[in-house]
């Protein structure tokens, strides 16, 4: 099925290389669109997951650990990246902020969360100025852009 979200959220114009946050309710289908977006840009193995004991283990040992990633796949064109529940991994916010500062050129950067972002975002401006924010709903509501931050 096709989403409204999908029509708008990677236009170049609209989100200026900031990262996207797909934010929401659970089980509407936000980790279903952020890989079927990426088997259309063939960066299945770009998809990180903060409930993958695999992930923390390797980010603890390495902090360098997405951004060798992105050095070792980029070559000319940004790169599909998704953290889908960061919040669940330690110093979430100090990863995002890094990858994003050091790396904005090279990736393009889709953010998947529930609840958690939602209030971080309303409760902190830690990434000020670096992220468009979008909702996905159940299917049928209507889904759009909140303010740019």
């Amino acid at each position: 099925m096709k989403r409204t979200v999908g029509k708008y959220i990677f236009d170049p114009e609209m989100n200026a290389g900031n990262m996207i946050f797909l934010t929401d309710p659970r089980q509407v289908g936000k980790t279903t669109f952020a890989r079927n977006w990426f088997a259309g840009q063939g960066a299945e193995d770009l998809y990180f997951n903060g409930d993958d004991p695999a992930v923390a283990r390797a980010y603890k040992r390495n902090p360098l650990f997405f951004k060798n990633i992105i050095d070792d796949r980029f070559i000319k064109k940004p790169l599909p990246l998704v953290f889908d529940e960061i919040h669940k991994l330690k110093n979430w916010r100090n990863i995002l902020k890094g990858i994003y500062d050091t790396n904005k050129e090279k990736i393009t950067l889709l953010v998947t969360d529930s609840v958690r972002l939602g209030w971080y975002r309303k409760s902190e401006d830690f990434l000020v100025g670096r992220y468009f924010s979008y909702q996905m709903l159940l299917p049928g509501l209507p889904e759009g852009r909140s303010i740019p931050r």
